[in-house]
């Protein structure tokens, strides 16, 4: 009868959601996830959970695709792109390990339509090394640049003097980098020795 034809055509249209933003949404994430099952660019990688210090072979791997940000310059070897599913437990500050290097999350996109989450990642280049409080010495992989002001997303950014010069240094920010303050000392080589003069913790 009428009422019946009527009544299935509703839950039609409402299977994906009551409103159109919500079966936007939803078909989004329908469209996301197919994407990330059939596209020849998606990957497996580790990403550390949030306040997870680095990589470990217990590090969770998740599904995702990692692309450049540009092409045939410098930005394309040292950010990329990452896209993860929605619920997935990363934010900035997080690292990747991605083809046997570092990288850490500095950025996250939003998104008009929240099907995915998009993050900006940087290539690590050095390590520092923390103790955690089992007295373990771990190694935190970290981006050091010469001194470079960042506004929007970091976790954690710290500025090191060491005589005339200065550099930038930028990590996650876990429980072994918050012990991290003004004064300490922090070896970038064998041969130079910073120390932090100031700190901004952008959470």
């Amino acid at each position: 009868d009428n009422m019946s034809v009527l009544h299935s055509f509703k839950n039609r249209v409402n299977r994906l959601g009551t409103t159109a933003n919500e079966r936007a949404t939803n078909q989004g994430i329908i469209d996301y996830n197919r994407y990330l099952r059939q596209a020849g660019t998606s990957t497996k990688v580790q990403i550390t959970d949030v306040n997870e210090p680095c990589v470990t072979e217990k590090t969770k791997w998740v599904n995702c695709t990692i692309r450049d940000i540009a092409f045939n310059d410098q930005k394309a070897y040292d950010q990329k792109s990452l896209t993860v599913p929605l619920g997935t437990n990363i934010s900035v500050g997080c690292y990747v390990k991605y083809q046997d290097v570092d990288m850490l999350i500095i950025y996250e996109e939003k998104q008009s339509i929240e099907s995915h989450r998009t993050f900006i990642l940087k290539r690590c280049n050095k390590t520092y090394k923390g103790i955690d409080d089992n007295g373990n010495i771990i190694e935190i992989p970290m981006v050091v640049t010469n001194l470079t002001l960042y506004s929007h997303g970091l976790k954690f950014g710290a500025y090191l003097t060491y005589e005339n010069g200065k550099r930038n240094i930028i990590m996650g920010k876990n429980y072994i980098t918050d012990k991290i303050d003004i004064g300490q000392r922090i070896f970038l080589t064998h041969k130079s020795t910073f120390v932090i003069s100031h700190i901004d913790d952008f959470t």
